[in-house]
């Protein structure tokens, strides 16, 4: 067992995005059982709202901690970038963790290897012309690529966040680019960045990991 702690994150701001589909419930279920059966212990950051949701669910003791935080979003338009409270939230956190989408299933038989250096991501892959990384889940052991991360990101938040009109596609694309940010980010030869399989957009990475 690798004992690598996961981070799931929860914002709900509203009553339109409080509750959380039965099946949707049930993935997310499966995800942390999956994780403290195999790799390590189940946090959860969350406002008040959101532990007040998981409680009255349940399933609240299912989680090794709850956070309770506040989020100020500042500049930030979240009805553009919902993602905002989650990596404001993730700015005081300590390396190493792994970020996960509560949807997000690692097998057991995982390959450790993806919880080795700096970084560990899914795969690459396209989007039109543009290469972007996958993010089901993010692996970070590395205080200053984390905090570099975040601030690009943020950046391109704010930056952003004056665009008024926007189609659903334009959002889309708008918040695909912090993935195409993360994708430059490991780049760099200083990174080592292990993924969880190899494809013909990242054969090169340092440590080949076959379908």
């Amino acid at each position: 067992m690798t004992n690598i702690k996961s981070i799931y994150t929860f914002f709900p701001v509203d009553d339109a995005n409080l509750g959380l589909r039965d099946y949707e419930v049930g993935f997310l279920l499966l995800s942390l059982l999956n994780w403290k059966d195999n790799h390590g212990p189940v946090h959860l950051i969350t406002n008040t709202v959101g532990k007040e949701y998981f409680v009255e669910l349940g399933i609240d003791n299912l989680w090794d901690e709850i956070k309770v935080v506040s989020i100020d979003k500042g500049d930030i338009n979240d009805d553009i970038f919902p993602d905002v409270y989650r990596l404001k939230a993730l700015q005081k956190e300590e390396t190493p963790f792994c970020l996960m989408e509560y949807d997000t299933i690692l097998k057991d038989d995982i390959n450790n290897k993806i919880f080795e250096g700096d970084v560990g991501l899914p795969y690459v892959e396209k989007i039109t012309e543009e290469g972007h990384a996958v993010t089901n889940f993010i692996y970070f052991n590395n205080k200053e690529f984390l905090k570099k991360y975040l601030n690009k990101c943020l950046t391109h938040m704010k930056k952003n966040s004056k665009k008024k009109d926007l189609t659903p596609k334009e959002i889309f694309f708008l918040n695909l680019d912090m993935n195409r940010l993360l994708l430059k980010l490991v780049k760099p030869k200083n990174v080592k960045v292990n993924y969880l399989f190899t494809t013909i957009l990242n054969k090169d990475t340092q440590d080949e990991f076959p379908f």
